[in-house]
């Protein structure tokens, strides 16, 4: 959940206040409460969410991955003080006020509740997957349970990557064309290495660098769609990647100028 500071953030706008400063001052303190009976019946205030990795064993970039997939959670719950929540209150204070001190203190300072409805976890669940197969874990799988506590809700969800495939093979364009030979001769600077895992990331930068290396050859009708990346996966967790051109490419893309 995501923590602030109270003086941080409320001060600036306590001191701008000018002689309404001490009665905001004041206000703060006093509203130090949960703001759960700000809550709509029947809905429950969500609170965030927490991603379980579960592996039998030590995954790659375990840490950076576990923040990848955190990163993908929406909504963000309601900023909390040490377990309160005073822009609930202060939210709460203007309801039906359209000016006056209560309708200054909702605007400047409050939040409205982020409800458990909000979230949307099958959503979530399926863009933690596909970040998976983003970066080579082709069989991964998510799952979500929500905790209730009282008039709270969090959403845990438990993520199982399975085996992350790395590159075995690579293999440039063979035919004998000028733009496969273009292309194969940017071969000693690529970007994929055998042995590294598949990363979404690194493929698309890879065709930006071929598209810009053939573009100082004389390609500039040439466009990075135009360059393909078949992958063959095998039953030992490895991928074997072939470049290839698009049947479909215009021909002014494929001769140098």
């Amino acid at each position: 959940m995501k923590k602030i500071s109270l003086f941080d953030h409320y001060l600036p706008v306590v001191l701008a206040a000018g002689r309404r400063g001490a009665a905001l001052l004041g206000l703060l303190f006093v509203a130090s409460c949960s703001g759960l009976k700000y809550i709509p019946e029947g809905e429950k205030l969500y609170t965030g969410s927490k991603v379980t990795l579960e592996s039998p064993t030590k995954l790659r970039n375990q840490s950076a991955l576990q923040t990848e997939l955190t990163d993908l959670i929406r909504p963000q719950p309601n900023s909390s003080i040490l377990g309160q929540r005073p822009k609930l209150y202060f939210w709460h204070l203007g309801i039906g006020k359209s000016k006056g001190l209560k309708h200054f203190l909702a605007d400047k300072l409050g939040e409205p509740p982020v409800l458990l409805s909000q979230a949307q976890p099958a959503n979530t669940r399926s863009l933690m997957v596909n970040r998976l197969q983003n970066r080579g874990y082709f069989h991964g799988a998510a799952s979500s349970e929500v905790q209730v506590k009282d008039n709270t809700a969090q959403i845990n969800y438990t993520v199982r990557p399975g085996q992350q495939y790395t590159i075995e093979e690579i293999h440039f364009p063979e035919r004998d064309t000028l733009i496969d030979a273009a292309i194969r001769s940017t071969q000693p600077k690529t970007l994929l290495k055998v042995g590294d895992p598949y990363d979404l990331d690194v493929f698309t930068n890879e065709r930006t660098r071929i598209d810009q290396a053939l573009k100082n050859q004389g390609y500039y009708y040439f466009n990075p769609t135009y360059l393909l990346f078949q992958v063959d996966s095998t039953l030992n967790g490895k991928v074997n990647v072939y470049y290839k051109v698009k049947p479909q490419t215009p021909k002014k893309a494929l001769q140098p100028y």
